[in-house]
Formats: structure tokens, C-alpha cells, sequence
């Protein structure tokens, strides 16, 4: 393999803590627990903001979820994941508490509607007569926010509810106190066909200019003009009538992109250079690796094709996505090039 390394600059935008987050364009991705009682190593981590004041829902303490806070630094216990489907129900893991407790409901308690029947994490093998089942339905009740009711599986109308401070249920109505914000604490995302939605700026043309992340990661893919298609399931880049595209990974404010790593071939030969802040790489037929890292992590990172209006194959795409914790500064990113020969 010959390999060149290359060193661009990249300004990084200023970003703040989470609560800026934009919804995910789904709620969540489920994972499963492995034979030998573990998470899956592919697990996507969630957090869970209930009402206006965005409390984080998070591990309990003396068998009750406390709701204290509207800041995290996204530690273990303030992070859910699901396993199941909203059909069947949903059992919710804690990542500190770890796959033998269930998140769990103790429906025998009715009194104030509902107001002393806590939720808390329960052995899943021991929940005695407590709920263990979940479904979310969508809910408009957080101005300008993308929020969720849960509910026990089968009793719709026991929503959770911030009550007094602790998390429990109200079984007469539903509001923004019983809404949750779910945001993803990010991954690793593969960019393809399969995993995502490829939209376009004209609804007749089969080119596109948007990708979308299916999953639970809110990750595009952009170009400005329709240049984008399809051909036997792999993703196709084209410089366009102009001669020159720009191709932009991008997540929301509240998230980081910490590498992009592609391999990019001509499919149709033609004059076709990658060019990334001024430094530029001869596209062939052979497959040659684009790496793009930044280690503090940015909003955005793009890379331009330019030349003949030719296929550009695209593949192995991984990108890295976090959530951000603390704000962010300036710094540089790194930028590799590999040619991979057969």
C-alpha cells in the first residue's frame, strides 16, 4: 500500500453543551444482549430528558430516579439503550446499572394518580410483579422540540412524569411534564444506500443531492446540486455540469464529527481530482483511501470533486460522531491519502 499523509486546516465551530440538540430523525436504534449477558458492541447510547427543564433521567439511587438536573456529562449512568420494538414493547438498560437490570414499573400503586408508583431499574429476572415493557408515542407538547411519551406496554395512559422531582407516572392525562427528548450519544455510521435515505431537490430526478442517517446518529451526506445516484447498491459521486461539487459530512450543534474514512475509484474513467483545502489527489480506476480526522471534533467536513462529470464509486464509508460535552476550540485537522494497489 503507498500511503500519503497530508495536514489541512479546519475551523472548527464554536458548539455548546446539549441542550441545543436537534431531534434525531428517528428516536432511537435497538441493540440486543449478547449469550454471555453483555451489550452488543454496536450499541448506540441514548439520553432521556423529560419535560421543559430537560431533567436527565439517569441511574437511581435508593430504588428512585431523581430528576435534579438539566446538564450531563454524558457519564454511563445518564446513558439508556433499548432492546426489543415499539409493537411488542421495549425493555430499557441502563449503561452503569448493566444488562441484568430492566428499567421497571410498579403498577399496583394507583394512589395520586399514579404519583407514588416510581420508576426504577429492577433485576430483569426478578422484577416480582413489576412492568418491564415499553412503547413511546410521539408527543407535541415541547415547543420547537422533538418528544416522545412512555408508556407501559398495554396502559397508554401511564405515562412517566416528573412528580415532585422524581420520576413516576401520571395516569390522567399527558403534558410537557411526561415528554421526553431522546438524543443519541453518537457512533460509528456507515454511509451507503442501505443505511440511509437519499433524497433530491427535484422529486422527478433519480440523482440526489441529501443523504440522511436511517439510524439513530443525525448524520447527512450533502452536495448542492443533484449529483449523487445509485448503481448496484453503491453510492456514486459526480463533479457535475459545472465541473466542481462539494460533498459535506454534517451533524446538528450538539454533536461532533470526529474522522470521515472512504475509499473513492472511478467508475467510468475521466479526469476526476478530490481536493481538500487546496491539496489534491488524482482519482483512477484503482480504489484509494480518503481519511479525514479531527481530533477535537467539527460540525462539518467536506471534500470537493473536481473535472469530468464521470462516476465516482464510493465505499467502506465509516464516520465517527460524538456528543459534545464541553465547548470547543480551533484546531487542526489531519488529512490521509492512500492508494490501494491489488
Amino acid at each position: 500500500m503507498i500511503k500519503q499523509t497530508l495536514t489541512a486546516l479546519l475551523f472548527v465551530a464554536t458548539l455548546y453543551a446539549p441542550h441545543a440538540l436537534a431531534a434525531d430523525t428517528s428516536p432511537f436504534v435497538p441493540t440486543t444482549i449478547t449469550t454471555d449477558n453483555a451489550f452488543a458492541e454496536n450499541t448506540v447510547w441514548y439520553t432521556f430528558q423529560i419535560g421543559e427543564n430537560g431533567f436527565y433521567i439517569s441511574q437511581p439511587s435508593d430504588g428512585v430516579i431523581n430528576l435534579r438536573t438539566s446538564f450531563s456529562m454524558l457519564d454511563d449512568a445518564d446513558l439508556w439503550c433499548f432492546v426489543g420494538n415499539n409493537t411488542d414493547g421495549y425493555r430499557i438498560y441502563n449503561k452503569a446499572a448493566g444488562p441484568s437490570k430492566v428499567l421497571a414499573a410498579d403498577l399496583s400503586k394507583t394512589g395520586n394518580t399514579g404519583g407514588d408508583a416510581f420508576v426504577t431499574l429492577k433485576e430483569a429476572n426478578k422484577l416480582n410483579g413489576f412492568a418491564s415493557l415499553w412503547t413511546l408515542t410521539k408527543s407535541d407538547k415541547l415547543s420547537g422540540k422533538t418528544s416522545y411519551f412512555l408508556q407501559v406496554k398495554g396502559k397508554n395512559e401511564w405515562k412517566v412524569n416528573n412528580r415532585n422531582g422524581k420520576l413516576a407516572f401520571w395516569t390522567t392525562g399527558s403534558d410537557h411534564g411526561s415528554s421526553l427528548q431522546i438524543y443519541s450519544s453518537g457512533g460509528t455510521v456507515e454511509v451507503s444506500p442501505k443505511t440511509g435515505t437519499l433524497s433530491s431537490s427535484d422529486s422527478k430526478s433519480s440523482y440526489k443531492n441529501l443523504w440522511t442517517n436511517n439510524g439513530g446518529v443525525p448524520l447527512t451526506l450533502s452536495v448542492g446540486a443533484n449529483n449523487m445516484n445509485v448503481v448496484g447498491d453503491i453510492l456514486q459521486l459526480h463533479s457535475g455540469g459545472v465541473g466542481r461539487s462539494t460533498y459535506t459530512f454534517s451533524v446538528p450543534v450538539g454533536y461532533v464529527l470526529k474522522s470521515v474514512s472512504l475509499d473513492l475509484q472511478l467508475a467510468q474513467g475521466g479526469n476526476v481530482t478530490v481536493n481538500n483545502n487546496g491539496i489534491n489527489l488524482k482519482l483512477t480506476a484503482e480504489k484509494q483511501h480518503l481519511g479525514l480526522d479531527a481530533a477535537k471534533g467539527t460540525n462539518a467536513i467536506s471534500f470537493e470533486l473536481i473535472g469530468d462529470n464521470k462516476p465516482v464509486k464510493v465505499t467502506n464509508v465509516q464516520v465517527v460522531v460524538e456528543r459534545v460535552k464541553v465547548k470547543l476550540e480551533p484546531q487542526r485537522t489531519s488529512l490521509s491519502i492512500s492508494r490501494i494497489l491489488p
